[in-house]
């Protein structure tokens, strides 16, 4: 029988009080977040979640504890509770992560898809640059848990075998945090390659992430969320 993901994570929903804590490696301070609002972030991704293979919830449940921290960085910023889709004005909520989000994504901008064909193997930019690098307001956050390139999966049109992406580096706040190879683990059933450790970007920070590549048609894809404020939705659609 399978597990829900509310059941997964059931030991994080707790009040948390404010404090100074290490996340990622950087000593942060921490807002406070109530029962209420850390049951709340449990459902939202359980939402968010629904449709995903067994290996996505699995990851996403082993870092929850993760996901905590950014909402929890994001909070003190913002002086905003956790609502979720029930946010108003200056309620923060969760998003997948998708490329209208960035600046440069494959090294171009206004990007609003992830498809990419490579005609010469090397290194490239994915997201951000070393010159422009992304960036996070006071008011939002990222983690990353890993990476999918559908163009694996048995049944998407034109199905590969492998990915053209085989190394990633990521770079934050100008150090680099990992430099990993790219192996889609679960493929049979759902091309995802898990970070080692999850990339957390906290509030007022910087990153990019680089690809070393074969040629090829490629999907690649960050899997994770953006932690911000409803009113900076609203402006997505402006």
């Amino acid at each position: 029988m399978k597990v829900g993901l509310m059941e997964l994570v059931r030991e994080y929903i707790r009040p948390y009080e404010e404090e100074m804590s290490e996340v990622s490696g950087v000593e942060t301070k921490l807002g406070r977040l109530s029962t209420e609002e850390t049951e709340l972030l449990a459902r939202s991704v359980e939402t968010l979640l629904w449709d995903a293979p067994e290996c996505i919830k699995s990851c996403v449940a082993e870092s929850f504890d993760l996901l905590v921290d950014v909402v929890r960085a994001v909070k003190l910023y913002s002086h905003s509770a956790y609502m979720g889709i029930r946010s108003k004005e200056k309620g923060l909520q969760l998003l997948h992560i998708d490329p209208t989000m960035f600046n440069y994504v494959w090294g171009s901008t206004d990007v609003s898809d992830w498809s990419k064909t490579i005609d010469t193997a090397g290194v490239y930019d994915f997201i951000g640059t070393p010159d422009s690098p992304e960036t996070t307001a006071e008011e939002e956050g990222y983690i990353i848990f890993g990476f999918v390139d559908l163009v694996c999966r048995k049944d998407y049109p034109d199905a590969h075998p492998s990915s053209p992406v085989k190394h990633v580096s990521i770079v934050k706040d100008g150090r680099t945090r990992y430099y990993q190879s790219v192996t889609f683990e679960y493929s049979t059933e759902y091309p995802f390659c898990p970070l080692e450790e999850p990339l957390i970007v906290l509030p007022e920070s910087s990153f990019y992430i680089r690809v070393k590549t074969a040629t090829g048609s490629t999907r690649f894809a960050p899997l994770g969320f953006k932690i911000m404020m409803r009113t900076e939705i609203a402006k997505m659609f402006e």
